[in-house]
This record gives C-alpha cells, sequence and structure tokens, in this order.
C-alpha cells in the first residue's frame, strides 16, 4: 500500500507543477484586451487546481495510515474508500471541465499544457481507483451509502 500512496504524492506533484505552467502561460494574455482566451485558460486553470486540491487531500488522509489504532482501522478504511470514491468522481468532473474548454484555446503551446494536465489528472484518477480497490475487501461494508443515495434520489424525484 505504501509504495501505491508515494506513486501518488508524485503524481500529485506532476499534476501541480502543470497547474504551475499553465498559470505561467497565462501571463502572455494578460495585455491583450481582444483576446477572450484568457478567460478561457483560467478557468481551465481553476479545475486543474481543483482537482489537484482534491488529489492532495486524498493523499494526506491515506498517509496517515500508519498512526491509525488498529482497533479503529477498519472504520478509517472504510471512510477512505467513501472519500476516494467521492474524490473519483469529482476529478472525473474536472477532467471532463478540461475537455470542453481546451477547443476555445487557439494557442499551440496552452493546448499542449491543457492536454498534458488532463492526462495527469486521469493518471491520478487510475491511481486513486487502485487504492480504492486495494482497501475494498479490508474495509466496512458500504451499503448504508448506497441506500442513503437511493433515499436522496427517491426525494429528489419526488419534488
Amino acid at each position: 500500500m505504501t509504495p501505491d500512496i508515494e506513486t501518488l504524492y508524485l503524481a500529485w506533484h506532476e499534476l501541480d507543477q502543470a497547474y504551475k505552467d499553465i498559470k505561467y502561460l497565462e501571463r502572455a494574455f494578460l495585455f491583450d484586451p481582444d483576446d477572450r482566451q484568457l478567460g478561457t485558460i483560467q478557468k481551465a486553470a481553476l479545475y486543474i487546481q481543483d482537482a489537484s486540491v482534491r488529489i492532495h487531500h486524498q493523499w494526506e488522509q491515506l498517509s496517515v495510515l500508519h498512526y491509525v489504532r488498529p482497533e479503529m482501522m477498519r472504520d478509517y478504511l472504510t471512510l477512505r474508500v467513501k472519500g476516494l470514491t467521492s474524490a473519483i468522481d469529482e476529478i472525473g468532473y474536472d477532467g471532463m471541465f478540461l475537455t470542453i474548454y481546451r477547443p476555445h484555446v487557439k494557442h499551440q503551446t496552452v493546448t499542449s499544457a491543457l492536454d498534458s494536465a488532463r492526462d495527469i489528472i486521469e493518471k491520478n484518477k487510475r491511481l486513486l481507483n487502485q487504492i480504492r480497490e486495494t482497501l475494498l475487501p479490508v474495509a466496512g461494508p458500504l451499503e448504508h451509502n448506497a441506500n442513503a443515495r437511493e433515499r436522496n434520489r427517491s426525494r429528489m424525484a419526488a419534488s
């Protein structure tokens, strides 16, 4: 488990660098009042940053596994599986928004950076999913979460 968590940290660091690179590239568009690409690039950067924050949060939560008391480990892992599931979904949305914004950017260097960031997000998403699949057998039952989701869907449909 520890190598996967270390790999996640390195992959997160790679995404953080991609975010910084895009923020650097957006400077070229600051002084052109007629160019509307700046807003698009800034919005795309926000989705990269959102994915980065979510991934880093998951890494922080997973990196403390060695400090969890053995009698609390199953509960902690159950919460981590739920957190990972939610993060994977949200990070997937961040990647989809990058796909939506990319065609509106005409500058080749920026589009390459956006493609790279999207690929890194997918890499991180796969790592999170791999960790989640590793934790599933040792985590507690997740039916409560599925039942709560079904109740929420029923309530939404009724209103």
